[in-house]
């Protein structure tokens, strides 16, 4: 006893079904979360570029302290101190923003399971990530010469 006698029956599974529904959402999180990504890297390459261009202008100052006996931790601290203080004003201005866009997500997808989501790994993450990109300009400038400039051979 056949239903349409013409046509073989078809079948699908459950969740086949419910992932072709949402390809289009998970593609869009993939691109979401590249682009988010890519913008994390330009922020951290800005960053990085902020602090090698006031390691190079703070050169002299940090031979002159290695002359007159500072600790290796002292010139990272002098360095750091500045960054860190950015660091936390950005974290000041953009934990509302996010506590805000994340309450209005959770409205909007009433479904959304807000209440599961950990940043617990993103928040270990930052300030590995801060410490590691202002720190490679300061080992260049401790490691030659102090008392030397690295433009001063250069200049006629």
């Amino acid at each position: 006893m056949q239903a349409i006698p013409n046509r073989p029956f078809e079948y699908t599974f459950l969740d086949e079904d419910f992932n072709r529904q949402y390809v289009s959402e998970i593609k869009f999180g993939q691109l979401f979360f590249n682009f988010s990504v890519l913008a994390i890297f330009i922020s951290c390459l800005g960053l990085l570029g902020l602090a090698a261009y006031s390691t190079i202008q703070r050169t002299k100052e940090i031979g002159v302290r290695k002359v007159l006996g500072a600790s290796v931790s002292s010139i990272v601290n002098l360095l750091s101190i500045d960054f860190v203080k950015l660091v936390f004003i950005a974290f000041l201005f953009a934990s509302p923003v996010a506590w805000f866009a994340m309450n209005l997500a959770a409205r909007l997808c009433l479904s959304y399971p807000h209440h599961l989501v950990d940043l617990c790994p993103c928040r270990l993450r930052l300030p590995v990530y801060r410490h590691a990109d202002h720190q490679l300009p300061g080992h260049k400038s401790r490691r030659p010469k102090p008392h030397k400039k690295p433009l001063d051979g250069m200049m006629p």
